[in-house]
């Protein structure tokens, strides 16, 4: 039997030990859930360490870890059993699992089949799971436990640091783990437990300022931002955990848009994940090969691009290419905005599809802000736009 979708997960409901999963709804406190978000993500995206699983569930006190390779994993493409059953068989720390049902190779339904990269990097000879196995952690501890306060491990970032410090074997579970936005409103106490002898700080570019989704268990998180930067149009999906409520900007991983321009944009990616390799910043980036994507499976007009100059331009012309790539949707209109005047209305042609784009010309004027609307795609509007391609500005 491949179990599907039951809603509530059934483990919790088989055994009287406390359990703790990541699930799409977040149980716990926010620095819980992030750090199991974090150790998650990257099983899910098939890029994990399985050498941190030991060290994080002893800091943790997870004495065993259960893994369900009963699963349908094509339903929302979650990790594949004989890669994570390799993963968990060579992970350091995890001892000799006790196994569950029989070895029968555990297929894609026919419906939903999977022809990707991860399915054929698996090799022909890799091993079939049983269907579920629990693997035991060697030298796991209690969940209630005490260790010295001396020489704690200060880690400036959240989960996704903690998960990196794991992966390069710098996790010491009897040692206290502190993050450092926690003292936020605190520096003496900060510097006083970073002063103590055998104190290790640690300094990741993790805990972005970024928006967060949570219908997904992958591409949860947006592009990094810019310390006070706003949302030009309001995104209701977007709930971010309050990790650290009294720390601001200063204490996050933040971006800086250099060169002569900042850009923004109303969205970017689609409506249901987020895809942080279609930011706006990438249609001024001097790349023809990135770009500002926006709409996937949903109508692209409405959708602007704002770019405001660092100083003011004179010019009668600008050039728009396209984003690149397979795409069934193109964008044939769009309105281009200077300085929020009254705005142009401009048919897009074959020679913005290719490079170096289409230039469109227009009355000399000096500006500082340009905004480019999406009036019209090729298609026209659509009942559905399941299937439909994004539409962007590649330069």
């Amino acid at each position: 039997y491949r179990w599907g979708n039951t809603v509530d997960p059934i483990t919790p409901g088989l055994t009287d030990r406390q359990f703790v999963a990541r699930e799409l709804i977040p149980y716990g406190t926010p620095p819980s859930a992030n750090l199991l978000n974090a150790l998650d993500a990257p099983f899910q995206a098939g890029r994990a360490d399985p050498d941190v699983l030991a060290p994080l569930s002893r800091m943790m006190g997870i004495g065993d870890i259960v893994f369900r390779a009963d699963l349908q994993y094509e339903r929302y493409l979650t990790p594949r059993p004989r890669e994570t059953w390799a993963q968990l068989m060579s992970a350091y720390g995890l001892g000799t699992p006790e196994e569950f049902g029989s070895n029968a190779r555990n297929e894609a339904s026919s419906q939903m089949p999977i022809d990707d990269s991860r399915t054929y990097a698996v090799p022909l000879s890799a091993a079939d799971p049983p269907s579920v196995s629990i693997f035991p952690i060697l030298d796991s501890q209690p969940i209630l436990r005490t260790v010295s306060s001396k020489a704690p491990l200060v880690v400036a970032g959240d989960g996704d640091g903690l998960v990196s410090v794991a992966s390069a074997g710098r996790l010491d579970e009897n040692r206290p783990v502190l993050y450092s936005a926690s003292y936020a409103k605190d520096k003496k106490a900060l510097l006083a437990q970073t002063s103590v002898d055998g104190a290790q700080l640690v300094v990741t570019d993790t805990n972005r300022r970024q928006a967060r989704r949570w219908g997904t268990v992958r591409e949860n998180t947006g592009r990094t931002e810019q310390v006070g930067e706003e949302a030009k149009v309001w995104d209701p999906s977007d709930n971010r955990l309050l990790m650290f409520p009294d720390a601001g900007d200063d204490s996050m991983t933040v971006t800086e848009q250099l060169g002569g321009a900042e850009v923004g944009a109303s969205a970017y990616g689609n409506d249901i994940t987020y895809t942080a390799g279609d930011r706006p910043v990438n249609a001024m980036d001097g790349d023809e090969s990135t770009a500002w994507r926006v709409a996937a499976f949903a109508d692209a007009r409405g959708e602007f691009l704002d770019a405001s100059l660092k100083s003011s331009v004179t010019t009668d012309h600008v050039e728009i290419l396209q984003g690149q790539g397979g795409k069934n949707r193109w964008i044939s209109e769009v309105e281009l905005s200077f300085d929020k005047g009254s705005p142009i209305r401009v048919a897009l042609g074959p020679e913005s599809k290719t490079s170096p784009g289409q230039t469109i010309k227009f009355p000399k004027r000096t500006f500082k802000y340009l905004r480019v609307t999406v009036t019209a795609t090729d298609i026209g509007p659509q009942g559905s736009y399941k299937g439909i391609s994004d539409v962007g500005i590649a330069e």
